[in-house]
Parts: C-alpha cells; sequence; structure tokens
C-alpha cells in the first residue's frame, strides 16, 4: 500500500510567533484575588511565578514586616517579608541578571526617609545591600523598565502633583552592583508609565509634568544603543494619563494599562492601549478595558502569556482584585495539504503548519463531524485526530468527503482549508484501471458482507446497489 503525504515535512506547533492571526477571543478575564489590597508596590515574574513585593498597607502597620505575596497555580501565598527594609513604600525594581529580585527606592515611614535598597529572595528574604543610586534619583514616581541584559531602569520621578519632579534617569547592573546615569529625560516627569520593547528601546508614557498637573499625554522613546531619548512626534496617549503600568507582551507588543486619567481631575481608567514597536511608524490602538479601572496597580506578564494586573487604587480605595489579559500569539495555519484523489486501501496522511503560543488544541472534521482515533466501523482507522497530523490507515469508500482542521488557543482559534478526500473509481476492486469481470467476480465473493473494498455505497452491506454501481461503471 502507498502512502499519500502531500506535505513531506511534518512541522511542530511553534512556540511563540508574530502573527496578524484571528481577532482574540477575549478580554480581561478575573483571576483569584490577593490574601489583602496592595498599592504602590512591585510586580515581578520570577523563576515562573508572579510576585507582588513590599507597597502599602504593610502587615503591621509601620513595622518591619513588608508583605509579598506570591501567585503560582492560580493561587496566592504569603512568602518571606521585606524584612528590615522599611516599610518600603512606592519602590521599583525587577530581576536582575544575577537572578534575584532587586528593590529600590521607595520611602519610610513615618519619617519619610529614602530606602537603601536590596536584593531578595522569596525563601530567604532580602539577602544583601545593593550600590546606592545617585542621590539626584527621586525616591517615588520614577518609571522602571528592565532590558534585555537583566539591566535595571529608574527613569524621572517625584512628588507628583508639586514643583519637583525630576528627569534624572539611571541604570542598575547586578553583574557589577553599579548604578550607571544615563542622558535625561526630554521633559521633567513624574508617574510615566514605560516599558522595554524588546527592540532596543523604553518607552515612557505620560505622567506629570515638572510642576505636577497637568498630567501629560505625550510618549517618549530611549535608545539604548546610543543613550538618547526621544519625543515620538504626534504619537500621544489619547487622554493624559499618570500612575499606569506599561508591559511588555508575549506578541511583542506594549501594552499600556489603567492610570489616572484627565489633565487635572484624574479618575481610575481601565484604558489599555497597545502599541506594535516592530512597525516603522507606531501607534497606540485601543486594547480591551481592565473590568476594574485602577492607578498604582502591579503589572507583570507571565510564562503562560497573560499580562496580571494587581491590586492597585480605585474610585472605592485600594483593592486586593486581579485579572489577565491573554497576549500569546493567536493561532494561525499555514500550508497543508491539498485535495486530492485517493485508491481504496491506501494509507493517507493529512498534515499542516501550525503557528501559534502554546498551548494550542487540535480538531479534525470530516463534513463537520469531529474524528476520533480507532476503528472507523467501516475498514479504516483513523490516528492524529487531535494533532496537526491526520493518518488514516486502509482508506475506505466511506472516508471520501470534505477535511478541515481547526486549532485553538488561549487567543482564539483558526480554520484551516477545505481538504476533500475523493475515491478513485470505487467499482475498480482490483485496481488495474478497468471494470470489467475480474471485479464483477470479487465483489460477488463478497456478497453479503460490510468489507469496505466492495461496499461502494458505503451502507455497511454488500448488496445490489453496490452490483448497480459496478455495472453503471463497466469498461
Amino acid at each position: 500500500m502507498r502512502l499519500v503525504q502531500a506535505v513531506a515535512s511534518i512541522v511542530a506547533p511553534v512556540a511563540v510567533a508574530l502573527l496578524a492571526g484571528p481577532v482574540r477571543a477575549g478580554g480581561w478575564e478575573p483571576v483569584a484575588p490577593m490574601p489583602a489590597p496592595k498599592s504602590n508596590t512591585l510586580a515581578v515574574n520570577y523563576n515562573g511565578h508572579i510576585y507582588m513585593v513590599g507597597g502599602s498597607p504593610w502587615v503591621n502597620g509601620n513595622d518591619q514586616d513588608g508583605t509579598v505575596y506570591k501567585l503560582s497555580n492560580g493561587s496566592w501565598s504569603t512568602v518571606f517579608p521585606l524584612e528590615g527594609m522599611g516599610p518600603v513604600v512606592g519602590q521599583g525594581g525587577g530581576v536582575d541578571a544575577n537572578n534575584h529580585i532587586v528593590v529600590f527606592g521607595g520611602i519610610t515611614s513615618p519619617g519619610g526617609d529614602i530606602s537603601p535598597g536590596r536584593s531578595y529572595e522569596p525563601v530567604e528574604g532580602p539577602i544583601e545591600w545593593i550600590a546606592d543610586a545617585p542621590i539626584t534619583n527621586p525616591p517615588l514616581n520614577f518609571g522602571t523598565a528592565v532590558d534585555d541584559q537583566k539591566r535595571i531602569y529608574r527613569l524621572g520621578g517625584g512628588c507628583d502633583d508639586c514643583f519637583l519632579n525630576y528627569g534624572t534617569c539611571s541604570r542598575y547592573d547586578g553583574t557589577t552592583d553599579s548604578w550607571e546615569a544615563l542622558a535625561y529625560l526630554p521633559y521633567t516627569r513624574s508617574s510615566m508609565a514605560s516599558a522595554f520593547d524588546g527592540q532596543g528601546h523604553i518607552w515612557g508614557f505620560g505622567g506629570y509634568t515638572s510642576f505636577g498637573l497637568p498630567r501629560i499625554h505625550d510618549t517618549i522613546r530611549y535608545t539604548i544603543a546610543t543613550n538618547t531619548w526621544q519625543t515620538m512626534g504626534s504619537l500621544f496617549v489619547p487622554i493624559e494619563t499618570s500612575d499606569a503600568r506599561a508591559v511588555l507582551g508575549a506578541d511583542g507588543k506594549v501594552y499600556l494599562i489603567g492610570g489616572l486619567a484627565g489633565a487635572y481631575t484624574g479618575v481610575p481608567t481601565g484604558n489599555t492601549w497597545v502599541l506594535d514597536p516592530n512597525v516603522p511608524d507606531p501607534v497606540l490602538v485601543p486594547g480591551p478595558s481592565l473590568a476594574i479601572p485602577r492607578y498604582d496597580f502591579g503589572a507583570a506578564l507571565g510564562d503562560d502569556g497573560y499580562i496580571y494586573v494587581m491590586g492597585g487604587v480605585t474610585s472605592s480605595g485600594a483593592t486586593a482584585s486581579v485579572e489577565r489579559l491573554y497576549t500569546g500569539a493567536c493561532p494561525d495555519i499555514g500550508a497543508q495539504s491539498p485535495s486530492q484523489t485517493v485508491e481504496i486501501g491506501q494509507d493517507v496522511v493529512l498534515t499542516a503548519e501550525v503557528s501559534g503560543a502554546s498551548p494550542i488544541s487540535y480538531e479534525w472534521r470530516r463534513d463537520d463531524v469531529a474524528l476520533v482515533d480507532g476503528p472507523t466501523g467501516h475498514g479504516s482507522t483513523i490516528s492524529g485526530s487531535a494533532t496537526p497530523n491526520l493518518e488514516i490507515a486502509n482508506f475506505a469508500a466511506p472516508d471520501a468527503g470534505t477535511y478541515v482542521l481547526t486549532v485553538a488557543n488561549a487567543c482564539g482559534s483558526a480554520f484551516g482549508a477545505d481538504i476533500v478526500l475523493d475515491v478513485a473509481n470505487p467499482a475498480d476492486l482490483n485496481q488495474d484501471g478497468v471494470v470489467d469481470g475480474a471485479d464483477l467476480g470479487m465483489l460477488l465473493g463478497l456478497w453479503g458482507s460490510g468489507d469496505p473494498a466492495a461496499d461502494l455505497d458505503g451502507d455497511g452491506t454488500v448488496g445490489g446497489a453496490d452490483l448497480g454501481l459496478l455495472l453503471g461503471a463497466w469498461g
């Protein structure tokens, strides 16, 4: 028996690809809330888990036990606190090149002193002091981002609605435990949202002006290679916004989320704007809105492709609520097997090249009926019905039809093109190229059986209807 396979190489699913595939299936969805409300905090993805580090409120008020929450497998737990560090409110940081969570900035209360920076590990707690940032860096309301070399940025900052906001920028390198002064912001500002874009740039969105209100809506970009900032012209956030968060999604796009919206009277917003830094002229386009408008929250990308938004301040005060948005690549189907004519008894393999963020589910259907692995009941056997590669062993006449592959992940679903399988002259039972007495003899020899080789009409029994079909194809 011959093996019919139109696509020679079987292509495994691509883990993450940047696609212009189907529209995303959903928006922000609720996740289990944290053990208690948190705001003015640092959120990181550390070793595959999401952590909310410090912030307010602290577990016993103004003492040394800053809570740290861990999200793992959909549930929250409390891990080692920021013991001996605070209270640290309004801090920043990230995961450095030593694979330590680094916490810096913020103020302690009630004195309002600047908190020293520490590296932190969830099992051991604060590990060691890190170098002090330049004294010109404000302790609060700075933008923060982490580049692809795990260097952590501290951008602008100040007291927001006052006359003491700054344009100072610096960068922490964990490999040398040192800070490097960077070019100043084009405009002095505080509480801007910032994120690394995966393309060698740090983006900054909105914030407060050098003297406080009004909030601003302009966008700036830092080029790491040249240590230069540039204003992005007419690329504005559609509404003046501060205290938002920006996160690089799994799809390579930057998501600007939430914040306080309005030039003078800020209100919590659920706006989400999406920027694709991979195109020559990026723009901010609207994305799905948060279910609960908020600002001063934690936000981080999980290994599962979801951006998690946690806590923050709503119109009703601090919240423990958590939402997530899937940003993995949507599924897409590329090259696949063509329609073809198949001889009875052949083995057929239908393949498709599938890309998109894992996990991806697969479903093959024939004439809009889902296929399952195993014997078909008419002599053939199906395998691979839940994979990109469908095999039909010992192809029979009832296997003819229109085959379609559907793929899906958390982003949405995609459908392959119709693949039509026709039977090569089913009345030519011995496949010698002509319908004659030899074929008639074979059919009569199988009379009354359910053998698919001679069941030309697929009704489960070799009988008069099959004889009529054979005689109609005689010669």
